[in-house]
């Protein structure tokens, strides 16, 4: 493969390079061109030859650039990490190209992640990875596409996305109907798309459901998990601990779509003692289990109580133990210390972990209150856990980093069943910081309390296809 070097005369970088110093790798790097924040007018509107501008520090056209912390406060300079090289032509036959691989790395691995490090898999395993793959880069390139139009309130280049992401589909079709073993790549391609089927469901018009799309992860996961000799590399386990993040918040988002923790819960246990890829989220495997159980739970018992009237003893029983368990975790969570690999763990990364927790955990508290007992929304009990998760979340305000997917489901639900006005405007707030961080899936996702809120009806009683994280 030919290097950047042997490329330049393909796109339009500036004559000299100034250079920058990248703290992650403790070196400089050429600057290739700048970022302005224009939009992308998509295909074949964009002009994608003069993209990487000159730093003629323009303003941007954006709701957000009073914000000290808004990305495109000034053009961004665009620059290719040396532990990246050779650029894969992908990336090298468009200035667009470039740009959206730049975002991603520097900007949109930031906002799905909890504690900001040098760590962050989806900055670090990831982009290595997509340099070897062409399917998983040009997944990278849709979700930075996706992400900085959100962010620039822009609609989502869809022409432009369609050719990065028309190419892959045939590619996971083979990988489950043939015998060869399922790579990181490919599986990693199984979940990055999922994953944006679910934050941004406008940006594609194939009628497919991000439940088939997840629901192809996890058979292509099970398929892994029988390969026998299978290598458990970081990349292995980051991809992993993506789909039971993705599996966890789609069963709790969907009747329609069976969890499968049981399969992935073992081998995320033995992962924990890897801690370089324990950036990834801000919530332990234990989090996650104890939310998949919940939900799963629950449509047993709507199961059991159409067959019969009413769930089983074993359900109850069942109920009453996790219930324990719930509570039990609550009270473990305040005295737990939670530590990153990197050199950035503080008492405040382990307050904000503490918070994804404990509102992960009351998330479950509220799920399996309403949807298994089936107590009032102005149950104590309810009610507790409604005050415990914004109680959590405002003792973090100003955290910026705090601001992502995974407390969309604790919000939501705590905004369907407070009580106080001032309470609901609370959850709206901090929805509208996550969706001013570019996830596409708020949108939805506050529509759908507003209809919780202006119908009088209950959550539990709503049929959608939104997902909640």
């Amino acid at each position: 493969m030919r290097t950047l070097g042997e490329h330049k005369s393909r796109i339009a970088f500036p004559t000299h390079h100034p250079t920058v110093f990248n703290p992650r790798t403790s070196s400089r790097m050429d600057i290739l061109g700048y970022d302005q924040g224009l939009p992308d007018l998509d295909l074949p509107k964009n002009n994608d030859k003069e993209a990487l501008g000159q730093n003629t520090s323009i303003p941007i056209d954006s709701p957000q650039q009073c914000s000290s912390d808004f990305y495109y406060s000034a053009p961004v300079p665009v620059t290719i990490s040396n532990s990246l090289m050779p650029v894969p032509s992908v990336l090298l036959e468009n200035p667009m190209n470039l740009i959206y691989c730049h975002y991603f790395i520097n900007y949109t691995a930031n906002v799905l992640v909890t504690h900001q490090c040098p760590s962050n898999p989806f900055s670090t395993i990831l982009p290595q990875l997509a340099m070897q793959d062409d399917n998983l880069l040009r997944l990278l390139l849709a979700y930075a596409a996706c992400h900085r139009a959100r962010l620039l309130r822009h609609a989502e280049p869809k022409n432009r996305i369609a050719t990065w992401v028309t190419p892959v589909f045939p590619s996971l079709r083979q990988a489950l109907s043939g015998n060869e073993p399922i790579s990181d790549s490919v599986f990693g391609s199984c979940v990055m798309l999922a994953s944006l089927t679910q934050s941004y469901p406008l940006a594609f018009d194939l009628p497919i459901s991000w439940q088939e799309h997840l629901s192809l992860a996890r058979r292509l996961y099970s398929l892994r998990l029988s390969q026998e000799g299978l290598q458990r590399t970081n990349a292995t386990v980051f991809f992993g601990r993506w789909f039971a993040y993705l599996d966890t918040f789609g069963s709790a988002s969907s009747d329609t779509y069976q969890g499968a923790y049981y399969e992935w819960s073992r081998e995320l246990k033995l992962a924990e003692q890897i801690p370089d890829i324990q950036c990834l989220a801000g919530f332990t495997t234990k989090s996650l289990v104890l939310l998949s159980r919940t939900a799963e739970l629950a449509k047993r018992c709507d199961y059991e109580r159409n067959l019969n009237g009413q769930p089983s003893i074993q359900t109850i029983t069942m109920s009453q133990q996790l219930r324990m368990n719930l509570e039990l975790y609550t009270l473990e969570i305040k005295h737990t210390r939670y530590d990153c690999a990197c050199s950035e763990s503080s008492s405040s990364s382990t307050e904000v972990y503490r918070a994804v927790n404990a509102a992960i955990s009351h998330a479950a508290l509220i799920y399996l209150h309403r949807r298994v007992y089936l107590l009032p929304s102005d149950s104590r009990l309810v009610q507790f856990s409604v005050n415990a998760i914004l109680e959590a979340f405002n003792e973090l305000k100003g955290h910026n980093a705090f601001d992502t997917p995974d407390i969309i489901l604790p919000l939501f639900l705590a905004g369907c069943e407070a009580r106080d006005p001032g309470k609901a405007v609370d959850v709206l707030q901090r929805l509208q910081s996550i969706e001013n961080a570019g996830m596409g899936q708020v949108v939805r996702v506050k529509a759908l309390l507003q209809e919780c809120w202006d119908s009088g009806r209950d959550w539990t009683e709503l049929k959608h296809n939104v997902l909640l994280g």
